[in-house]
Parts: structure tokens; sequence; C-alpha cells
């Protein structure tokens, strides 16, 4: 009799609405109870509703039911959707690239041979290094999407059989006769001087790996891009194809094919680049791409087609006021200060609070195609001349390259640093250095 006594008393218990006792407590709590058992009180409580809910759930199958209910709807497991490439836009919690050729930090992305893949990251131990992002040592680039993307050469003419490569251990092995999407973005490197036809993407039962390759693989990709690669170092571009699977294969390594046909770009869009407008690191007459956002699955990403540096920059302010571009008329020969240019200390990387005034220059220029540019880097006298020099050219050659990215052609485009040797004003107070600290810009017409 007593334990079926203690059932209904169990159920009667259950029976009440536990969460309007609790605000019941709360609402009076603070008038029946010292401050000192506080704590306590409150305590005792959460333990009893956790004990009552414990109950509940054993005693009420709908319950169950409806949580399990609950987390089927939300936590899906099928596979369908799911990208098979892990680390797919290159981030790493823990890592960040302090120079270039460490790609194999990228756990669990590896070079499969000798050849020495990039890794760019925009974070704070790559401030002023050669790979950073935006300003690296291939161009000016946001990332597709996060903060970091690869990149790979893929033709030089020092070493034309030289090529770069990339390999990741796939999170599923490939089910035979399962048809699945291979995506990825890509973009050449503004300093280069080729662009190439086919990037080439190999599925494969078993790891390649070959550290004593230097030059491209010789077997044939899985599958290569149908349409051409795109020659505009502007945008980022889609690559998309199907493949249906032999089975079983858990590798995708990406690189460019054994043969590789060139597109010769100097002498077309624009002339071989000097190399003081270049980083030391990118060689002349070569081929360099960028690479991000990979992709295996079972179902169409629906990316789109391209991405360009515009939009990324948009997203990087769009917590910010509206950018407005304002119905502004310069003068030839006139000299103009940026009002909203501003780099990190010491550095030459562009803050996106700048990216508003950037993005009207830009407009302008789109719409004034007779008119050149020249691009001018000052400092303050704190430092020493050559480091200020430096700065100011790098500055200089930063928004050059920002103006490059956005459609602006390279041909229009001149910069250069003059360090502190044009002060407006004399170093003698802070307001004073912090107006010699700019960059001016000059717009030439065609006969100038």
């Amino acid at each position: 009799m007593g334990s079926v006594g203690n059932a209904v008393t169990r159920r009667a218990i259950f029976e009440l609405d536990t969460k309007t006792i609790f605000l019941q407590y709360r609402r009076n709590l603070h008038h029946t109870v010292k401050p000192k058992r506080l704590f306590l009180v409150h305590l005792t409580v959460k333990r009893i509703m956790l004990v009552t809910f414990w109950n509940n759930f054993r005693y009420s199958f709908y319950m169950r039911f409806t949580l399990l209910l609950w987390l089927f709807l939300w936590f899906p497991f099928s596979g369908n959707t799911q990208n098979l490439v892990p680390c797919h836009s290159f981030e790493s919690p823990t890592h960040c690239p302090p120079m270039n050729s460490l790609f194999n930090n990228i756990k669990p992305w590896y070079t499969p041979t000798l050849s020495t893949t990039d890794w760019f990251c925009n974070c704070r131990s790559t401030v002023n290094a050669d790979v950073w992002i935006p300003i690296n040592f291939g161009g000016y680039q946001q990332a597709a999407d996060g903060n970091c993307y690869a990149g790979i050469f893929g033709y030089s003419e020092a070493q034309p059989n030289y090529g770069e490569y990339m390999e990741v251990q796939l999170t599923a092995p490939l089910e035979k006769g399962k048809t699945y999407t291979v995506a990825f973005y890509y973009n050449l490197a503004n300093y280069s001087d080729y662009a190439l036809e086919k990037i080439g993407v190999w599925l494969m039962r078993k790891e390649y790996n070959n550290q004593h390759l230097i030059s491209r693989p010789p077997f044939t990709p899985t599958l290569t891009n149908k349409e051409p690669l795109q020659n505009d170092t502007v945008s980022w571009h889609l690559v998309q194809e199907s493949y249906t699977a032999m089975g079983g294969e858990k590798f995708l390594m990406m690189g460019f094919p054994p043969k590789v046909d060139t597109v010769q770009l100097y002498g077309k869009n624009f002339p071989v680049r000097r190399q003081e407008d270049r980083y030391e690191l990118m060689p002349a007459k070569s081929a360099y791409y960028y690479i991000d956002k990979v992709y295996v699955g079972e179902q169409d990403p629906e990316w789109p087609d391209s991405i360009s540096p515009s939009a990324k920059a948009n997203e990087i302010v769009k917590n910010q006021e509206p950018v407005i571009t304002p119905k502004q008329e310069f003068k030839v020969n006139e000299v103009v200060t940026f009002k909203e240019l501003n780099f990190e200390k010491n550095s030459y990387k562009i803050m996106s609070s700048s990216y508003r005034e950037l993005d009207r220059l830009v407009d302008y220029l789109k719409k004034n195609p007779s008119y050149s540019i020249e691009i001018r880097g000052h400092t303050d006298s704190d430092g020493d001349d050559a480091s200020n020099m430096e700065l100011s050219q790098q500055r200089a050659k930063a928004v050059a390259l920002y103006l490059e990215s956005n459609g602006i052609s390279p041909n229009r485009i001149k910069y250069k640093g003059y360090g502190e040797t044009m002060p407006l004003v004399p170093n003698t107070s802070k307001e004073n250095m912090l107006r010699n600290r700019r960059v001016e810009f000059v717009l030439r017409a065609k006969n100038n």
C-alpha cells in the first residue's frame, strides 16, 4: 500500500507546474530570505527542478519521443549536405603564418611534393609579412571566405616544369556510383605575367606523397575545369564540376596538370612588372594562383560564380555607416590628401574603415578612364630615414594595389614614397606629425 501511495504522490508531484513554482519563489525570495542564505535557497530550488524534470522524463514516453524528434530535426545525420573537405577555407585557430612556404602548418592539409605551397592569413603575426591578407607578395586580394587562403605557383619561365600542390584526407571515403560536386574558388595573383587554362583535382584511394619530386606529378588529374580559367586578377572565380565516384576515394590533391597551356599576359593586358614593383618572392614571368573554399559533397553548394573584393570589403564594414558616394570632382594636377585612409601603427596594413574612401576613388577613376593617378606616401620624422622611406613606399604601394584589385588598370597607376622629406609643417608637435603622416594622390591627364 505504501508503494502505491508513493507512486500516486510522485505522479501528483509530476503534474505540478514547476516553472510556476520557481517563478513564485523568485518573486517572494528577496522579501522572505536573508541575503546570506539566498544562494543556498536558489541552489535547492534548482535541484528540485532538475530532479522533477528527470522523473518526468523517466515516466513520460511522450516527452522522450518529443526530445528525440527535436534532436533529429536540429541535428540531421544525413551526409548529403556535408562538405567532406576538412579545413576547407584554410583557417587555423592556433597558427598564423609569419612567412611563406608554411602550408604544412594548416592541419590536416599538407604539401605532397618537395614544392613550397604558401599559406596567407589576415592575423596579427602576418602584419608586414609577405603572406599577409590582403597585401602579400602576389599582389592584393581579400579572402573569399574567412581570413585565410592558399597559394600555388603554376608556371615560371625560369622553371617551366615546376608546380605546387596541396593534399588533404577527406572526412569520409566516396561511395561507389554516387555523383559528387567538386568546387573551389581561385584568383590569379596581380603580379602574374602568365595565366593558365586548366587546374586539376585528383581524387585518390591512396595518399600521394613524393618528397623527392619538385616538378609536376606525371599522372593525369581526376578532373579539370571545363571552361578555361579567367585571366581576371580582381575577382575570385568558381570552378565547379561533377564526379561519379569509383568508390573508396579518400584523398584530394589540387594543383596543375603535367602539361600546362599558358597564356602570356605581358605585352597584352600590361607590361612585365618592374622588379621594384614586385615582392622578392614573386619571380618575373610566372603564374601564381590563390585558392580558397574547397568543397566535395553530394549536393550543389549553390555558391556565386564570382566574388569581388568590393563585395568582401562591404561585408567587412557592414556594421559601420552606409557607404555614401558624394558627387565630387577633382582637378587635374591637384594634390589631394586622403581624409579617411588609416593604417595600423608602423605598418602598411590598410584598416577596414578606409575602404569607403578608397571605393569612392575607384568609382571616380572608372567613370573617368582618361585619367591616370599618382599616389604619394609620406611619414613624420619619428624613426630613421631609411625605415620611413620604406614605410611610405609600402603604404603608397598598398593603395595602388587596392585600386588595381578593384579593376583599375596598372598602366594608369604610379606610386612613390617620400619618407619624411616633404613635410607639410615642422615636426615639432604631435599634431604636426599627424598632419605629415599622410598619403596623397594626383590625377593626370593622358598627355601629361
